[in-house]
């Protein structure tokens, strides 16, 4: 079974391989998370597979999303593993202690960036980041105060981007492409406007980040894919998807500069492109003593069969670490295997 259909298909449903008889939970992986990292993680289950009978059941759920199941419990009916496309944020980290879960290992995987993207039928654009800000903020200063948002076309707010009306397809707030997207992008743009810089810096974030709700940010939930079908479709709009995803439909969307640099592995990986993030699995390390496979599975992940160059995992489009950030890595997760094995 190819990892096209594995990897892709399986997104906003449940991928669940290894034996086909009922289990006891010890005996399962259960992984959640970020759309963005999951077709990297069904990438894995399906090379796990082919090693071990453990059942591996993951699911797609969002960043928020799998953060929110993650940190509900400590016991083996609760995920493992989450994978997120941003940091674990402190009020999370507080909500796992509070429910027992108090020891979360922190794993690196790679680099993604924010791809902006368009049906291929457009000419490439150049949207800096105020841009962004302008187009889709509910507020932006209008004679030096903040108004619902009054631009209708791109050219309204820029002569040199297209004369579309300003469509724009994109991840729920349970997203943490949203969030990046909103932080990186949008706030950015926001703080480069003087008028904006005058706000209380208390206000500036909400200010900076709230999306329009007037119907030009139309949410797709948690589905690149479907994000890609719908700008494909709908001629003149714009979205946003994970990198790899836009990748996957090289040659079916068009990819647009954010700041003047286009979206690569390379500025990317340099950390030039302005949506650049890392992308990380979260472990309940108590797991790895109560889960017989689970540190078998995580070392697959790491390895650099899967996430060096070349490897298996920038086939699907993440950017590779660096030799001593994969190192680093690799050693964080024998050490804390170690300590729970009591190795």
């Amino acid at each position: 079974m190819g990892c096209a259909l594995i990897c892709r298909a399986a997104l906003g449903g449940v991928l669940l391989l290894g034996s086909a008889v009922s289990v006891q939970a010890a005996d399962e992986i259960f992984v959640v998370g970020s759309s963005t990292v999951f077709p990297f993680t069904a990438r894995i289950i399906q090379d796990f597979s082919t090693r071990s009978d453990t059942r591996v059941i993951g699911k797609a759920t969002g960043t928020t999303g799998g953060m929110t199941q993650f940190c509900a419990g400590s016991g083996l009916s609760s995920p493992s593993i989450t994978g997120a496309s941003r940091p674990i944020k402190d009020e999370e980290r507080e909500a796992c202690r509070e429910n027992g879960v108090a020891d979360i290992l922190e794993i690196l995987i790679g680099r993604d960036g924010i791809a902006l993207i368009s049906s291929s039928k457009l000419d490439t654009a150049n949207f800096t980041r105020e841009t962004l800000y302008r187009g889709l903020a509910a507020e932006v200063p209008v004679n030096g105060n903040l108004r619902p948002n009054p631009y209708s076309t791109w050219r309204d707010i820029d002569l040199d981007l297209p004369q579309y009306p300003i469509v724009f397809f994109g991840p729920p707030n349970t997203s943490g492409t949203r969030e990046i997207f909103e932080t990186l992008g949008m706030l950015q743009g926001a703080l480069q406007v003087e008028d904006f810089r005058k706000l209380p810096p208390a206000e500036r974030k909400e200010a900076g980040t709230a999306i329009r709700r007037d119907g030009v940010y139309r949410e797709m939930g948690e589905d690149d894919v479907e994000i890609i079908n719908k700008v494909r479709e709908e001629e003149g709009s714009f979205g946003i998807v994970g990198f790899s995803y836009a990748y996957d439909h090289d040659g079916e969307v068009r990819l647009h500069q954010v700041d003047g640099v286009e979206v690569s592995f390379e500025t990317i990986e340099s950390g030039q492109y302005p949506l650049s993030r890392d992308l990380f699995l979260y472990v309940k390390e108590e797991h790895l003593s109560l889960v017989p496979e689970l540190a078998a599975f995580l070392e697959l992940y790491v390895s650099d069969a899967s996430l060096a160059p070349e490897g298996v995992l920038e086939d699907l489009g993440l950017v590779p670490l660096s030799d001593a950030d994969r190192q680093a890595t690799q050693d964080q997760l024998a050490q804390t295997v170690a300590k729970w094995k009591g190795n």
